[in-house]
């Protein structure tokens, strides 16, 4: 009996075995309860590394994480430093008026503001009305003589001719106006006591830049007459032509008076 017990626990010990050879086989052997994770760090290398992104992981919540820029040398992202300094430039005004005629030239030039230029009358140096030098004119400003004795009787439509034409060269660096100032011419020594003409009225035409001649100004009382106005840095050149009446009541003598050139910026 006892031999039958101890052949049949073999027998179970022998099938026990081999069940645990089958199951080694076919899955993971069952974990040792006493060994528990004693293997589970044998491989490691001693190294952790763990890595995460987001707004949870941040200690000063109110930095600006955004809309930044990275600061590399980058040609394409330069920086430029501007400083705009105002600039200005202040050209002094100059004027230049040059008066040619009968023998004289006259150059005046004015340099700055408050420069006033002036010259004359001056000696003989004159515009003068004489039978014997400019001679006399018609209605048309046409030449009819002259002469010391000349025999042309005064009427209506004579005049005595100025001594020359006068030209007048202006330049300016600033907007100009030129013009010419006169009156009648008053009597010196001439007899008016009687239905003479008191006074001599000064006649004058003018002629711009070769154009034409224009219109007959008559100085029957004094005034300012404007020729031209022109803008900065022109030049301007105008010729004037004179005469004075020699009418039935035009009393001979000496009558005189002025011409002024003009020439201003404004």
């Amino acid at each position: 009996m006892r031999k039958f017990l101890s052949l049949l626990l073999l027998v179970l010990v022998m099938v026990s075995s081999l069940a645990l050879a089958d199951a080694v086989v076919e899955g993971s052997p069952a974990p040792d309860p006493l060994k528990g994770g004693y293997d589970d760090h044998k491989n490691d290398d001693g190294v952790l590394i763990s890595f995460a992104t987001g707004n949870q992981y941040v200690v000063l919540p109110f930095i600006n994480r955004s809309e930044y820029y990275l600061d590399t040398n980058n040609p394409d992202k330069a920086q430029k430093t501007t400083v705009n300094v105002r600039t200005e430039a202040y050209i002094p005004c100059y004027l230049k008026m040059t008066v040619l005629g009968n023998q004289g030239k006259t150059v005046i030039e004015s340099f700055g503001p408050l420069a006033f230029g002036e010259h004359g009358p001056v000696g003989n140096y004159m515009l003068a009305f004489d039978n014997e030098i400019g001679g006399f004119l018609n209605e048309n400003w046409e030449l009819v003589g002259h002469g010391k004795n000349a025999e042309l009787a005064p009427g209506k439509g004579y005049y005595i001719h100025g001594c020359d034409i006068f030209q007048v060269d202006v330049y300016a660096n600033d907007t100009f106006k030129y013009e010419v100032i006169s009156a009648p011419l008053a009597n010196i020594n001439a007899d008016t006591s009687g239905t003479a003409d008191k006074a001599l009225n000064l006649q004058m035409r003018s002629k711009i830049d070769n154009g034409d001649w224009g219109t007959t100004e008559t100085f029957a009382a004094a005034r300012e007459i404007l020729i031209a106005q022109r803008p900065a840095c022109s030049t301007l050149t105008v010729q004037h032509q004179f005469r004075v009446p020699y009418l039935l009541t035009t009393a001979h003598g000496k009558y005189q008076g002025q011409v002024t050139f003009k020439a201003y910026t404004i």
